[in-house]
């Protein structure tokens, strides 16, 4: 994943900023528990973004004060284990080797390596959280197959390229029950599509510097570096529709005190990373 997925810390409370943090750390520990402490190397927002919703949608709302590696002095307050815990490491390690494997394909020989060796560590992991969540990993590894394929024959269309990976996203709500199973999936899968549009757009430049593919750039037709005012407002355009209407059906799940946390990632927290990527200083910031 990426890591695009995150809340606008200066907007939030600070006890919600603390149960984001939670849950941060929560899945850390659970990866590390469950899938050992390799897995962890890949955690990052965009999964524990999921976990909130989760954990709000199952009223999993328990705390531990732990040590770990990143703080071994000072106990750390995190999310307790839980079966969102559980749900959304499987998916981070099963995520995380389905980006290994389109990188380690779209890199040369040498390039690859890491990619390759990361996915062998990781191995047993997979199949572990395959078990766990039967079904996940094989529709993962189709649409990353179409994916490829379509840009192999250098698809145009955005919305198609997007709308394959949103699919993967959407499939992570198979694990919730109930009413808000709906709701979720479609949420997810907006979630999905602008993080897929939102990365083409990061790596625009990059891409057209090496020419290799990208949807922005198949689809307005680039060449060279600049890229033009329009495509830049198209882009802000599509990511807000995403982002509103995962804003809106978030308003349809009953997230309890994740509610205000939610609300800020899906109506604030996007939007920033949307600007800063446009604009050119996301990659900056991140250095």
């Amino acid at each position: 994943m990426f890591g695009y997925v995150r809340p606008m810390k200066g907007e939030l409370k600070v006890r919600d900023y603390e149960m984001f943090q939670a849950a941060y750390c929560g899945l850390c520990r659970t990866m590390k528990r469950r899938y050992g402490s390799f897995s962890t190397a890949f955690l990052n927002y965009d999964l524990t973004f999921l976990t909130v919703l989760l954990l709000g949608l199952r009223g999993e709302t328990g705390y531990v004060d732990k040590r770990c590696a990143a703080s071994p002095f000072k106990k750390k307050k995190m999310c307790a284990p839980s079966s969102a815990l559980d749900d959304c490491a499987g998916y981070a390690v099963m995520l995380t080797c389905g980006k290994l494997r389109d990188d380690a394909a779209d890199s040369g020989i040498f390039r690859s390596i890491l990619s390759r060796c990361a996915l062998i560590l990781l191995r047993r992991a997979e199949k572990r959280a395959d078990s766990s969540l039967p079904g996940f990993r094989s529709l993962t590894a189709e649409c990353m197959a179409a994916l490829s394929a379509r840009e192999a024959d250098g698809c145009p269309v955005m919305d198609e390229m997007a709308d394959l990976f949103a699919r993967i996203l959407e499939d992570t709500a198979r694990c919730q029950a109930g009413e808000e199973a709906k709701p979720l999936k479609e949420l997810m899968y907006h979630v999905g599509r602008w993080i897929y549009i939102v990365d083409a757009a990061d790596d625009l430049r990059e891409d057209l510097e090496a020419g290799q593919y990208n949807c922005l750039a198949r689809r307005f037709s680039l060449e060279g570096n600049d890229i033009p005012e329009e495509v830049s407002d198209y882009v802000r355009t599509t990511l807000k529709l995403s982002s509103e209407r995962a804003l809106s059906l978030a308003g349809e799940l009953e997230l309890g005190n994740y509610t205000q946390l939610v609300e800020n990632i899906l109506s604030l927290g996007l939007p920033f990373v949307a600007d800063r990527v446009l604009d050119g200083t996301w990659r900056v910031r991140r250095k």
